[in-house]
């Protein structure tokens, strides 16, 4: 278990407890594990692929700890493609899902996409290694310091349970798919995102952007404004990730069964996330046991240009 610094308040505290990971193995493996006191490294042979952020030390002024994300996620090709802590949006954390506004009976508490008087309580990840796949399962108990019992601990507010699913490499692409299931623990809680007319809030990477970033979508290529747009299912962002000339790419693409199908795209060329945006500025209720959000992507890290039909396969294979 990680220890707080002196200077680090409790309203910044985020609690992280019980990081004993378990791991099963269903015939031959190419992949591997290697856990720390932060969190656990994905291997696929000797290559890492990813790491998922139990939790992250502080900024150096004791601001913006965080959990319960993916950085660094590395692309076929060995670059780092997500950042953490960038100078820009120091709440920013590599593959994150969060929203500004979670709301108890109506009153905010905390903001879960700031890092700001919010905790992440992240108990037990389960690994399972299969012959084409490795899943990783954590389940975390959000609260926050701004909602207290009577002995003066944070509230349980709402439970996630996320499945990070990663496939082997192919030649040309890699997969990685999340199943993101959140439900209310308290009654009348509700989420949603920035309150300004950009609503951003939801799965959202935050890349390690090339120079030169194109934007395509299912129908062609896709501009990015200052507030959402539609460009359907799927959105590529293609450039130059690499230290070379060599055009590589990352795709987004969101499954049908997402309530708000197809989300809204909040894109940026340059200093932000990516994010499908999901529910907007109003806040929706979330509830308790079956009638809580289940959310799923799928990240594509690819080398080349777009190959619409490619992708456009991946959606449909996604889908079922």
């Amino acid at each position: 278990m990680c220890q707080l610094r002196p200077h680090v308040t409790v309203l910044m505290l985020i609690v992280v407890a019980s990081f004993a990971s378990s791991e099963t193995v269903n015939g031959k493996s190419p992949f591997s594990v290697k856990r720390d006191s932060d969190g656990i490294w994905f291997y696929e042979g000797d290559n890492p692929i990813y790491f998922y952020q139990v939790i992250h030390e502080a900024t150096a002024n004791g601001t913006h700890r965080r959990a319960n994300y993916i950085h660094p996620l590395i692309d076929l090709d060995g670059n780092i493609i997500t950042e953490d802590f960038p100078a820009d949006h120091l709440h920013h954390r590599g593959i994150f899902w969060a929203w500004h506004q979670v709301r108890v009976n109506g009153e905010n508490i905390g903001d879960n996409w700031e890092c700001k008087d919010f905790n992440w309580h992240v108990v037990d990840p389960l690994v399972t290694k299969r012959t084409k796949t490795v899943d990783l399962l954590v389940n975390v108990t959000w609260s926050s310091s701004l909602l207290l019992d009577d002995d003066r601990n944070p509230v349980p507010i709402i439970h996630e349970q996320t499945r990070i699913r990663l496939h082997t490499a192919r030649s040309m692409y890699r997969l990685l798919d999340f199943q993101i299931q959140l439900q209310a623990i308290q009654s009348n809680v509700s989420i949603g995102g920035s309150e300004d007319d950009k609503g951003y809030g939801g799965f959202s990477p935050r890349l390690r952007m090339p120079a030169d970033p194109v934007f395509i979508g299912p129908s062609g290529s896709v501009e990015p404004q200052r507030t959402a747009v539609a460009a359907g299912p799927w959105i590529d962002i293609v450039g130059r990730f690499g230290s070379d000339d060599q055009s590589s790419g990352v795709t987004i693409i969101t499954h049908p069964d997402n309530p708000g199908y197809p989300e809204p795209w909040i894109l940026r060329k340059s200093g932000s996330m990516q994010n499908a945006m999901f529910p907007g500025r109003h806040a929706v209720p979330l509830g308790k046991g079956d009638e809580g959000f289940t959310l799923r992507y799928r990240l594509v890290t690819h080398r080349g240009a777009t190959d619409t039909a490619l992708l456009n396969r991946l959606a449909r294979q996604f889908a079922k």
